[in-house]
């Protein structure tokens, strides 16, 4: 094989380079261009042939790995969006176990609840205008 032929074949690799970030995908788009090269120069003995297979190797490689990629950004979508839903049904759920337990709680007769009516004044604080108001406030007593 003359370096000419060589540089023919070395040709996918070259190309790989330019495969991307991601780690892996260099050495696969580099083992479909050799493969396809390899197989090619052995089939024809013609170094222009096997370096157009090598350089078909590494796109058709990159494709399908690009393609690999795009289902699995679906996936990860999909997931994330079920992930978010189990999240706000969880949320709601915990509120509602909340509420029915504080529901349930009953006085006991060692404890009794007294509300105290509390009159706030009308007033005015940092250019802020407050209207009177009553708040009640709930206060269990032990008996």
């Amino acid at each position: 094989m003359k370096a000419n032929e060589l540089s023919l074949l070395l040709l996918p690799l070259i190309l790989t380079g330019c495969a991307g970030v991601d780690p892996e995908r260099p050495a696969f788009d580099a083992l479909g261009g050799v493969g396809a090269g390899g197989i090619a120069y052995e089939v024809t003995k013609n170094p222009l042939i096997a370096a157009g297979a090598g350089a078909g190797g590494v796109l058709v490689s990159d494709v399908a790995q690009q393609m690999i990629a795009s289902g699995d950004a679906k996936k990860q979508a999909e997931f994330y969006a079920k992930g978010q839903s189990d999240a706000t049904k969880e949320l709601y759920w915990s509120h509602e176990r909340m509420k029915a337990s504080l529901a349930a709680t009953t006085v006991t007769d060692q404890t009794k609840t007294v509300v105290y009516p509390i009159d706030i004044p009308a007033g005015q604080q940092n250019g802020v205008n407050y209207e009177a108001q009553t708040v009640y406030l709930p206060v269990q007593q032990q008996k």
